[in-house]
């Protein structure tokens, strides 16, 4: 029963063409419980039918339900594709005249016509073609019918498909490629005729730009091939047009043919006349090719069949000059070498770094190819464009140079390698030189046995010595020194007069340092007058370091022509640890030639790190004390150029007590004395006292602002002097304020009830005439005040917006004064003037409370809603002015508020706080006495946009902002003060501004008794506990990274044991290693001018040739 009702589930599906459902049989459903598993009543029967090809039944079974014509089995095949699979033609017929989907596709994607060509059955392929199937469908691999066809080689099948005409023998399919180059790649050879024979063309490249001759050539398709050759030459044409088509790089066939190996490929394409002397893009002919693949029955092939074109190929070059022999000398192919060099190719011809192919073996290190161009007489004193001979490249190379020349034609070999000993090339190097270079341990040897020179000088005027030392080289050195003449190069200079203990410190090689520490090298300073310390120092490696001043301390203060220091040379090159190591030292703060300290160098340099880490360093108390050329105070280039430095410097400052930081007696102690100004000599309108915090200020740097000791420097400013000046200054002001109140409307009252007011009267009044004195002086002494301050500050102070306002308000002040203490007549402007005036004096009063603590913040809040504020109304001005117009131009007539154009406009923006619509509106609408309708659109747009949305947006913006505005207030709030307490300091003197300054100033911050006042408290820092947690934590990762170090240098020392035991183990068994011919050291592709990279060589092992002979 599941299986019937699994069955029954299986042909729910839709046909193709019908869209139907399959029923399943209704013999199946009466049945459901006697007839369990009936094979008729399987929905995939009419599959099965097809594929048997009997008709009968198929139609017998068809007619029951023609809707089983579109069952697809589980592969999602038709009774089509099951019919041609198996060439049933009757079945596809029938299928088809009764409406069988004729280009369905199966779950690869093949149609029936695919099945049929790919089951090779031509009468079923002729059927569907002519019942009109789509010979243009891809399956899966992207192939169509005739591409298929071609790929199978099925002769049959192409024909029966080229008779209809729908079928294009040159269209290209998906991947660019023509039904031609289909059969060239697969070599099928049948159908290339055909198709050759139905018009396909040999000319038609394919969408990458290669012809039906290229594919067939690099896919070794030598029949299809010969096809291709066959049917140009019946068509009476130029066989040499078609050998000579080239591809998008230039390649003929025969550069093809070379390429895909085929031995097969290449003799058709000889045989068919095709030249080897013929070039591509990089000038490779076919013999390059070949030669570089190391193929020698190609090679023969081409001399047997091409004589007269090989000969010439033979001397022809590529892009870089080089001729076969060189191309199968870079591949160290021996036998093709053999064979070029018996058919008269070049032994000295030269590429484009005039490397003759014996050179050329020598710099690969190719022993073989060498030994082969030796024996046929290639010459051993050959140069390349460098002027390297032969045993030059060998030893940096890594071949075995005696090798290389040991060809009876030039006799004895010793005779050869002792001229070639000695040459210098275009640098003036000899064989010595690469060998100290490279690290050749035994070429080495062998050249001095040879007899080299060790004091043979390049043209910057370094021996080998020089070079072992500059690389690393250590047991090269040793040789080198062991040698008879060892003790005169110990000290030799080079041109820049560096001895080999400066080129040692210099790149940090200690062993070698060491070794000639050891061998008594003498110090002495290069031309510039460093010492090998400077030179240690400015490169930063420490080991050095330490080794030079172990033995020669005297050079630790030493000075170059520079007035440099090796403390100056690492600060200048940003070397922490050097810099750290010679301070620890005890290394001096001198000054170059520039009259700068080490320190100025590090920020000049803005080396972060470095400064960073002098700061942390014992004697930084002393570096900070240093006058700088450049800033004047040190401190003063680390607010400007390292703020973060600076950061850590006031961290220093600020020492915290060991007591628990929630214990009642702990404190803190602030050092200021890295934030006073020096003293200076100078008059007193020159001073410029708090030089550092105003270079905070200018520069802004925020954090050094609102760290704790700049914030209690200037609370102990404030106690000190800064509150006791401001009370009494808000004092005498508010006596000035409330007199000038007093005065105004004791003389208003009296203007008001007195008909007869005149000066006599206010003269007689001795309550004014002692107001006015007052205030007339108060006014004249700020006048005078800001115009000393002005010339203090050369017009900067009168940029600034309080001195502006005061500046106005005492001007105004005397205005409204001057008049009652002379005899003049009043008007309306001197009143004017002392309504402005009081209205300013309140509100400057309000200005004057930003300078303390508890009430300068709300100020600072406040003053900032103002400025967003008037600056959202200069913005929004023009909605006022369209508003008020509009208003005035229609209701000018009707309402008395808008008689006018200027109380037009103001009546707009008060209608923001209170629309006022019943009187100004509701009742003219009422009357209907309103002339222009459309007052009411624009009454409408002014409550949208006036009360709604701009009241809206100032509420938006005032509130946003507060948090900003909180977060600002109190860094705003610290530069008035700066500004405040430098004014204050430019006008106080000296000897006073001594005994208020103090240079330590400690506070308890659990202890309100001992803080100076809450302002003190305030300004402590919220959380007492981070200096504890930062201290432990501090301590903890350097005792941590301590116990690393050591770990590390403990494993380093211990495989340095463990290398030299097992180098000892070694050299007593006598077993030979890489280490006994390849030196230690660094490895450098080029040192001395332009040559080809040393990355790909091989290190070989360098046999001493004379060795041989003495065992021979």
């Amino acid at each position: 029963m599941s299986r019937l009702r699994s069955a029954m589930k299986a042909v729910n599906f839709l046909s193709p063409k019908t869209k139907k459902c399959i029923p399943v049989p209704e013999k199946a459903k009466e049945n459901e419980e006697s007839q369990v598993c009936m094979m008729n009543a399987s929905p995939y029967y009419i599959c099965k039918l097809a594929s048997k090809g009997d008709l009968t039944s198929f139609e017998k079974y068809f007619n029951k339900n023609p809707d089983r014509l579109h069952t697809r089995n589980t592969k999602r095949q038709t009774v089509l594709h099951l019919a041609a699979e198996k060439g049933h033609e009757d079945i596809l017929l029938f299928s088809l005249a009764n409406g069988a989907e004729i280009d369905a596709e199966d779950n690869k994607g093949c149609t029936p016509l695919h099945v049929a060509i790919m089951n090779r059955f031509p009468t079923c392929v002729n059927i569907l073609l002519k019942y009109g199937c789509n010979p243009h469908i891809y399956n899966l691999q992207e192939l169509n019918a005739i591409q298929l066809a071609c790929e199978l080689d099925f002769d049959d099948v192409l024909l029966v498909l080229l008779k209809y005409k729908s079928i294009d023998v040159n269209a290209w399919n998906k991947d660019g490629n023509t039904p031609l180059h289909c059969t060239a790649s697969k070599d099928s050879y049948k159908c290339a005729k055909i198709l050759l024979e139905n018009g396909s063309l040999l000319c038609q490249t394919c969408e990458i730009g290669f012809y039906p001759i290229h594919t067939a050539a690099l896919s070794g398709s030598a029949k299809t091939l010969n096809v291709f050759f066959e049917f140009v030459s019946d068509q009476g044409k130029d066989l040499s047009r078609a050998l000579s088509y080239v591809d998008k790089d230039n390649n003929v066939p025969l550069h093809s043919a070379v390429r895909s190996g085929s031995l097969e490929v290449v003799r058709v394409c000889l045989e068919a006349g095709s030249r080897i002397d013929l070039k591509q893009d990089d000038l490779y002919n076919p013999l390059h090719l070949a030669s570089a693949q190391g193929n020698l029955d190609m090679v023969s092939l081409m001399s047997e069949l091409q004589e007269e074109s090989f000969m010439k190929a033979l001397h022809q070059k590529d892009i870089l000059e080089m001729t076969p022999l060189h191309r199968a000398t870079l591949f160290n192919h021996g036998h093709i070498i053999e064979f070029l060099i018996s058919k008269g190719a070049d032994l000295e011809i030269g590429d484009i770094y005039q490397r003759t192919p014996l050179l050329l073996a020598a710099s690969k290190g190719s022993h073989e190819a060498g030994n082969l161009l030796c024996r046929a007489g290639a010459n051993p004193l050959a140069k390349d464009v460098n002027s390297r001979n032969v045993l030059h490249l060998a030893i940096k190379g890594g071949a075995v140079a005696s090798k290389m020349v040991c060809s009876e034609s030039y006799g004895n070999v010793h005779v050869t390698i002792k001229q070639l000993t000695n040459e210098k090339d275009a640098f003036g190097c000899t064989a010595l030189h690469y060998a100290s270079q490279e690290g050749r341990l035994a070429a080495l040897n062998d050249l001095l046995r040879s007899g080299a020179s060790i004091n043979s000088k390049n043209n910057d005027r370094a021996s080998p010595f020089h070079f072992a030392v500059r690389y690393g080289r250590y047991k090269s050195c040793c040789k080198l020194l062991d040698s008879i003449q060892g003790k005169n190069i110990l000290n030799e200079t080079d041109g820049k007069g560096m001895s080999a203990m400066h080129i040692a410190a210099e790149n940090g090689h200690v062993k070698i340092l060491d070794l000639l520490i050891t061998r008594g090298a003498v110090v002495s300073k290069d031309n510039r007058n460093n010492s090998p310390l400077h030179h240690a120092a400015a490169n930063g490696y420490t080991k050095s370091i330490t080794l030079l001043l172990n033995v020669h301390c005297y050079l630790m203060n030493a000075t170059n022509v520079d007035g440099e220091t090796a403390l100056h040379l690492s600060a200048k090159n940003g070397h922490t640890t050097a810099v750290c190591l010679l301070l620890s030292c005890k290394a001096k703060i001198l000054k170059d030639r520039k009259k700068m300290t080490f320190y100025d160098h590090i920020l000049e340099m803005k080396s972060f790190e470095v400064a960073q880490a002098v700061i942390e360093h014992q004697r930084w108390e002393e570096i900070m004390a240093q006058p700088s050329e450049i800033y004047g105070q040190t401190i003063v280039g680390l607010v400007r150029e390292l703020p973060d430095v600076c950061l850590s410097l006031m961290d220093r400052c600020t020492t915290p007590s060991k007591e628990d930081p929630k214990y009642k007696k702990f404190s803190i102690e602030y050092n200021f004395k890295y934030l006073q100004s020096p003293e200076d000599d100078s008059g007193d309108f020159e001073r410029k006292p708090m030089t550092i915090l105003n270079e905070m200020v200018k520069y802004g740097r925020v954090d050094c602002l609102s760290h704790p000791l700049t914030i209690n420097y200037l609370s102990m400013k404030w106690m000190a002097y800064g509150l006791p000046i401001s009370l009494t200054s808000y004092f005498f002001y508010i006596i000035y304020m409330v007199s000038l109140s007093i005065f105004a409307l004791t003389n208003k009252q009296i203007e008001k009830n007195s008909t007869s007011f005149s000066y006599e009267t206010f003269h007689h009044n001795h309550q004014n005439y002692f107001l006015s004195t007052i205030i007339v002086a108060y006014s004249l002494i700020n006048i005078v005040r800001a115009i000393v301050q002005l010339i203090q500050q050369r017009l900067n102070h009168l940029f600034e917006g309080s001195v502006v306002l005061e500046l106005f308000l005492h001007v105004l002040t005397l205005i409204f004064i001057c008049p009652f203490l002379i005899d003049t007549k009043f008007d309306s402007f001197q009143w004017e003037a002392g309504i402005f005036a009081i209205f300013i004096a309140w509100f400057n009063s309000l200005l004057y409370l930003q300078r303390f603590e508890s009430t300068g913040i709300y100020v600072v809040m406040f003053l900032e809603i103002l400025f967003t504020l008037l600056k959202v109304l200069v913005v929004f001005f023009s909605l006022f002015i369209a508003f008020g117009l509009a208003f005035y131009l229609s209701m000018s007539s009707q309402s008395e508020a808008y008689e006018q154009i200027f109380p037009s406009v103001l009546k707009s923006l008060m209608m923001m706080l209170e629309l006022d619509y019943s009187t100004t509106f509701h009742t003219l609408f009422l009357n209907n006495t309103i002339d222009y309708k459309s007052v009411y659109v624009i009454l409408i747009l002014y409550v949208i946009l006036m009360p709604f949305l701009l009241m809206n947006l100032l509420i938006g913006l005032a509130v946003g902002d507060i948090e900003s505005i909180q977060k600002n207030a109190g860094l705003k709030r610290l530069t008035m003060q700066v500004t405040s307490h430098t004014a204050i300091e430019r006008m106080l003197p000296k000897r006073l501004l001594r005994r208020f300054n103090k240079e330590t100033y400690t506070v308890f911050p659990n202890d309100q008794g001992k803080c100076s006042s809450s302002i003190m408290k305030q300004s402590q820092p919220s959380n007492n506990d981070k200096f504890q947690n930062i201290e432990i934590s501090a301590d903890k990762i350097d005792w941590e990274m301590r116990k690393q170090n050591q770990r590390l240098k403990s494993i380093q020392s211990m495989m340095e044991s463990q290398q030299e035991m097992i180098r000892m183990i070694t050299q007593k068994m006598e077993i030979c290693s890489e280490d006994d011919f390849v030196d230690e050291g660094e490895n450098f592709t080029e040192c001395m001018g332009n040559d080809l990279s040393n990355g790909e060589n091989q290190v070989k092992r360098w046999k001493s040739f004379v060795e041989k002979k003495v065992k021979k």
